[in-house]
């Protein structure tokens, strides 16, 4: 059938680097969920669906297993939500194969998983304009902002996708505020700015937007290489080093994630740094706090860091947050 043609060469040229541009997760699902439904009329239909179309849902499933938390949902990140009940699953039964996962990271984010516990980071810049245009009206500023899932439970997330709530909340969801990661006072990681042309005809886009965003672990020489933190029984701690330069430029600071995951998920530790790695970050710091007068900007964090979360019981029905409260100093 021509039609069917046309689209399995349309999907083949796009491949999975284009559907993965726009990063995020439901977003992939959902490029996933229309090929297999296509697959699957075909075939009701006695019509032989070209083999490029299932192969693309065989490119895809990997990527999604390695975003999948423990309670089968996945992370809200960029204009994309937890995915509708079920679409996942029956995604990857109807991908032919082995069910694999996608090794390091998928998409820009990094899963740590151990027990039945699952943390999944965004460890990449957002999707910039001029590469994936149809995703800046969704990018947000996440930047190494987290989600954390016990069993079936989410115990650490983001707020989603604001659409729903109109345009105010649409906005404040894309703002660093809205997910679990540190931030300035007022200035996300990446900025909100206006589109081209009037208010409200075209929708804000992420601007000074992280430079570099890196996230593995160190190997046996102390050198951080691609995250790749094991099987979910490996018994030995899951450790991850992030960082990202969204406020070099304005404040001269590089921002530094550690996270530990024990061996059987129960406890996730992890500290926030704020640092200004050379002599011109350090000038432009000092430009920023002024003097030492309780002036100069502030800095916002969802918890006090370090910080430690762990389930009140091994049944996971409850969890506690426990945090060294420390007030905030610079040090030369």
């Amino acid at each position: 059938m021509p039609s069917l043609i046309a689209l399995a060469e349309e999907a083949e040229a796009m491949g999975t680097e284009l559907l993965s541009r726009p990063r995020s997760p439901e977003s992939l699902l959902e490029s996933c969920a229309l090929l297999v439904w296509t697959v699957e009329v075909a075939t009701e239909a006695g019509i032989e669906a070209p083999p490029q179309l299932m192969a693309i849902v065989g490119e895809i499933a990997p990527m999604l297993r390695a975003m999948r938390h423990a309670d089968g949902a996945l992370p809200q990140f960029h204009g994309g939500g937890r995915g509708a009940p079920g679409r996942l699953d029956h995604c990857l039964r109807a991908t032919p194969g082995p069910a694999t996962t996608a090794r390091g990271m998928a998409l820009g984010f990094a899963r740590m998983v151990r027990g039945r516990t699952t943390v999944i980071v965004d460890a990449a810049p957002p999707p910039a304009p001029d590469v994936a245009p149809e995703a800046v009206a969704n990018a947000h500023a996440s930047t190494l902002a987290f989600e954390m899932t016990v069993a079936r439970q989410p115990l650490i997330v983001s707020c989603g996708p604001g659409q729903g709530f109109g345009p105010i909340w649409a906005r404040a969801s894309r703002a660093t505020p809205c997910h679990s990661a540190l931030c300035l006072a007022g200035l996300s990681s990446s900025r909100l700015a206006p589109g081209a042309g009037a208010p409200g005809d075209a929708p804000d886009i992420l601007t000074e937007r992280p430079e570099n965003v890196w996230a593995g672990d160190y190997d046996g020489h102390g050198q951080l290489v691609a995250p790749d933190f094991g099987l979910p029984h490996s018994g030995t701690t899951a450790h991850m080093l992030a960082g990202h330069d969204g406020w070099l430029h304005s404040h001269g600071l590089t921002h530094l994630r550690e996270l530990w995951l024990d061996p059987d998920g129960f406890t996730l530790d992890g500290e926030d740094s704020l640092a200004a790695l050379d002599e011109g970050a350090q000038d432009r710091l000092a430009d920023v706090i002024g003097p030492p007068d309780g002036g100069g900007d502030r800095f916002r964090h969802p918890l006090p860091s370090p910080s430690r979360c762990y389930p009140l019981g091994r049944g996971g029905s409850g969890h506690a947050f426990a945090a060294q409260w420390r007030a905030l100093a610079f040090q030369p």
